[in-house]
């Protein structure tokens, strides 16, 4: 059991300088302060407002059989957004935004980091997965050159799926808050695991790390994610880490779920899967394939309709009501027994192809923007990774995890959420023919002693508009 934690805040501002700073510039000019301290006052304030005010929180304790953990979270703070980090699974547990109809947290999740280490989260909500995120054909793979065939545990019908049962998802990290940039008094929190040589089933030992940051823009705020990882001794590891939030910009519980949401996706290609959601290696242009294509924005109600028509061997009809009802388990909805893959949750789960920067290649891409009008919160995505996992929530069915452990009781439904997972190619650990070369550039990256680092970029951007003072 780890030893007790205390608690600490971070970035302690001068007392003098909020309460200063809180009173309108016209009140200054009418009391005659200064020049000199007029612009001293400007200038605290503008550093305040870009630094996050980074604390660590009350810490849980867990129990599993005889053993006990102390697992740590913390907060970022920021222009009025709130974000809530946990050691278990490096994980996003909170995002509070503010609106013109209020503040709301916008990812879902579970009401405590018990009920959330209990239930192993199946739907993996906010985790880093790893030690190879998204499927690996019937849990095998081949290390060259040397031949090797490893064999993982399936936990998702004959796959494996973001690292197995024992996945990163489900590991308690190490957190810290740590200075960025001790200058400006930037800091960030920074989770880091040692994954030995046979975790999980995979050769060599690696130490990963999830770093993030929140940082202001002209709009609202961005939050700075950096995955990492470093092989440890000789022998040769995969490794392919991404962050699996289910982002939903109105509230987390909307009854609405994500219907209502538009989203555009700069991808011009996505990779088809065969019935058991494997990659096919093809790429194939969503000039040829309207129902998948988000490159002039779609509401994500309306591309389900269509999805259900087009991919899922349901008439438009069916479709339709679907989507209105939003099924609850064990009456979801289902595709035909003729589409693929047949008779199971359908919707978007599929790998597009970010496209390559044209700003250089230390620059991010942007991926693409998700957006809700009613509450005016806009969700930017930008990444160095070559590929994003649409995920739209498809298997959530309203009963796992049970509404009674979800955050304020939410029963989470068929697309209640959706997630944007940066990352290389599902299955792309298995490349050992000929393919398409846009599908090789997703290649999953393999650390060697003559190439022992991983980095995996992400920024996810928020605007938003603060509700108006009364």
């Amino acid at each position: 059991m780890r030893a007790k934690l205390r608690l600490e805040t971070t970035n302690t501002v001068p007392p003098a300088v909020p309460v200063i700073v809180s009173i309108p510039v016209s009140i200054l000019y009418a009391i005659q302060v200064p020049y000199e301290c007029f612009v001293y006052i400007l200038i605290f304030a503008s550093f305040e407002m870009s630094s996050a005010v980074v604390k660590e929180l009350e810490p849980t304790v867990v129990a599993q059989g005889d053993e006990k953990y102390v697992i740590k979270t913390f907060s970022l703070g920021l222009n009025g957004v709130t974000i809530e980090l946990c050691e278990l699974g490096a994980s996003i547990t909170r995002l509070l935004v503010p609106s013109a109809l209020g503040t709301h947290d916008i990812v879902l999740g579970y009401q405590s980091v018990e009920d959330m280490f209990n239930s192993k989260n199946p739907p993996y909500f906010g985790v880093t997965v790893g030690r190879v995120a998204n499927r690996i054909n019937k849990g095998r793979f081949q290390l060259h050159p040397d031949g090797q065939v490893y064999k993982l545990e399936t936990n998702f019908g004959q796959h494996a799926l973001h690292g197995g049962p024992a996945g990163f998802s489900n590991c308690i990290w190490e957190g810290t808050i740590k200075d960025y940039n001790a200058e400006s008094g930037d800091k960030c929190v920074c989770f880091t695991l040692k994954s030995a040589d046979g975790d999980q089933g995979y050769p060599g030992s690696v130490v990963v790390s999830a770093t993030y940051r929140l940082r202001p823009t002209s709009n609202g705020v961005k939050l700075c994610l950096v995955l990492g990882g470093t092989l440890q001794g000789d022998k040769p590891s995969p490794i392919n880490l991404a962050q699996h939030t289910y982002f939903n910009l109105s509230r987390h519980d909307d009854p609405d779920g994500i219907l209502d949401h538009m989203l555009t996706l700069h991808c011009d290609a996505y990779t088809p899967v065969d019935s058991t959601t494997i990659p096919t290696r093809e790429v194939r242009s969503l000039d040829e394939d309207s129902t998948m294509d988000w490159r002039k924005g779609r509401l994500l109600r309306e591309a389900l309709v269509n999805y259900g028509a087009a991919k899922a061997g349901l008439s438009r009809q069916q479709s339709e009501a679907n989507v209105r009802k939003r099924h609850v388990s064990p009456d979801l909805a289902l595709s035909s027994s003729e589409s693929e893959p047949p008779n199971g949750p359908y919707g978007y789960d599929h790998n597009y192809i970010v496209q390559e920067s044209t700003a250089g290649a230390d620059s991010l891409t942007v991926v693409g923007k998700l957006e809700h009008e009613s509450s005016g919160r806009r969700l930017t995505v930008k990444t160095d990774a070559p590929g994003v996992q649409l995920y739209t929530g498809n298997y959530l069915d309203g009963k796992v995890p049970a509404p009674s452990i979800c955050k304020d009781g939410a029963t989470y439904r068929q697309w209640q959420g959706v997630c944007l997972e940066t990352q290389h190619f599902p299955d792309s650990i298995n490349i050992d023919e000929v393919v398409h070369p846009q599908f090789a550039k997703g290649q999953c990256i393999m650390l060697r002693p003559e190439q022992p680092h991983y980095k995996h970029e992400i920024e996810y951007e928020l605007e938003y508009e603060q509700a108006a003072e009364p």
